[in-house]
């Protein structure tokens, strides 16, 4: 009876494993077919963030969180005067251990390396990452959705930034910055009403970098088209707003 419960978990795990992998096969596959249907190159993979084209990429904290992090799934080209990459990125977070993570855009703790694999957690979520030419400049700032989180990391780095002509806005989203004139003068209408229409997203900026994404969320292959054009959307008010502001 024992060896036939034991060939049983065997072949459950064993076809477990295949479906995961039949099902990346088919994700990779169907990435593949769409960054060639809007003139992007593709590239599987894995990468690891701050390294060679990923050099944007490893300047936020959002990829230098955990261990075990990898970018795979790459489709890079360019919109307007940006290059723009899309990926899928994963990292490890232990609790209990010396490695740590950012839930709702905050920093809870850090760490690099493997730590073991207590109470271990894989976090993956789809990104875009814009690498700005034309003398686009963003100033340092950090958006992501208000909640419980938020409000613990109001203590770090700054208080949110607020706008009682736009409290919704205000309401869904904590804004962070070093720079709050510019990014005051940044969020007009315009700007604070495209972010009232996306809710749930996160952004990160700085120098000519942005990256856009939603946390611990990846993006299914057929949504890719909606999540590329609602980057580009987000890049684009921003750098128009920090260029009105720049006048």
């Amino acid at each position: 009876m024992g060896i036939v419960i034991f060939l049983v978990v065997i072949a459950l795990v064993g076809g477990l494993v295949w479906w995961a992998s039949a099902m990346n096969a088919k994700r990779v596959r169907e990435l593949e077919e769409f960054a060639k249907s809007v003139g992007f190159a593709f590239e599987k993979g894995p990468f690891t963030p701050g390294g060679g084209p990923f050099v944007g990429a490893g300047t936020f904290e959002v990829f230098n969180q955990g261990y075990n992090r990898k970018i795979t799934n790459v489709l890079h080209g360019r919109v307007d005067d940006a290059e723009v990459q899309i990926f899928d990125y994963q990292y490890d977070w232990s609790v209990g251990g010396r490695t740590g993570g950012v839930i709702g855009g905050v920093l809870l703790s850090a760490g690099t390396g493997n730590y073991g694999s207590r109470n271990r957690t894989t976090y993956m979520f789809t990104a875009a990452v814009f690498t700005a030419g034309g003398g686009t400049s963003f100033p340092t700032l950090q958006l992501y959705p208000e909640g419980f989180f938020s409000k613990i990391g109001s203590v770090f780095g700054g208080q949110d930034i607020n706008f009682p002509e736009f409290p919704e806005f205000s309401k869904r989203f904590v804004l962070k910055s070093t720079d709050e004139m510019t990014v005051r003068a940044m969020f007009d209408q315009p700007t604070a009403g495209f972010f009232e229409a996306h809710q749930g997203v996160t952004v990160n900026a700085g120098g000519q970098y942005l990256v856009f994404y939603r946390a611990n969320k990846r993006v299914k292959t057929a949504d890719t088209r909606q999540f590329l054009d609602t980057a580009v959307y987000a890049y684009r008010t921003l750098a128009a707003a920090a260029a009105r502001v720049r006048r």
